[in-house]
């Protein structure tokens, strides 16, 4: 019986590591070149700023079909809303020339952890799956090596309460130590 028992909670184990493996992944990406809308200050500027992204890049001839993302500078729970620098932007498939108020920008961080989250953006899990990254990476050997990204997998909704809510996959730049 004890046997069993022990074989049990080693499987138990094995699969609640490889649950953790899966919510966290480790990976090389390319480096790549992005259209920007660089933004300061609150992120409840999130809207427009959606809505001038899309409007300028159709204008632009860069179309709207594409997989949006933030760029996130500071830590809002060490800056003044108002101070927040961020941006929100899209891959390009190659370096073209953009007129303001889009900028050109190169990711050129190679080694990042994601993860995914899905909820509303203005609730304590948000935050906590924040903190969990990076829990995740300095308890793994890795030190942030650059902003947070957050890849909008599907266009954000608004809930009957007023607030934002989507999936995001969550990728932080890091360097092993």
């Amino acid at each position: 019986m004890k046997k069993i028992l022990l074989a049990v909670l080693l499987i138990s184990l094995v699969a609640i590591a490889d649950e953790e493996k899966k919510e966290f992944e480790v990976k090389e990406i390319e480096p790549f070149w992005y259209c920007a809308l660089d933004m300061k200050g609150s992120y409840d500027k999130h809207e427009e700023a959606f809505q001038t992204l899309y409007n300028e890049a159709s204008v632009q001839g860069l179309g709207a079909d594409f997989i949006a993302f933030g760029i996130y500078y500071d830590d809002p729970s060490q800056v003044a809303p108002e101070d927040l620098t961020w941006e929100l932007g899209f891959e390009l498939e190659e370096k073209v020339e953009l007129k303001e108020p889009l900028v050109l920008k190169k990711w050129d961080y190679t080694l990042v952890v994601s993860s995914m989250y899905e909820g509303v953006f203005s609730d304590e899990a948000f935050g906590a799956a924040h903190q969990k990254l990076f829990e995740w990476i300095g308890q793994n050997g890795y030190t942030p090596a650059g902003p947070m990204m957050e890849k909008f997998i599907a266009m954000p909704t608004q809930t009957s309460e007023g607030s934002w809510e989507g999936k995001i996959n969550m990728v932080m730049p890091v360097q092993k130590n």
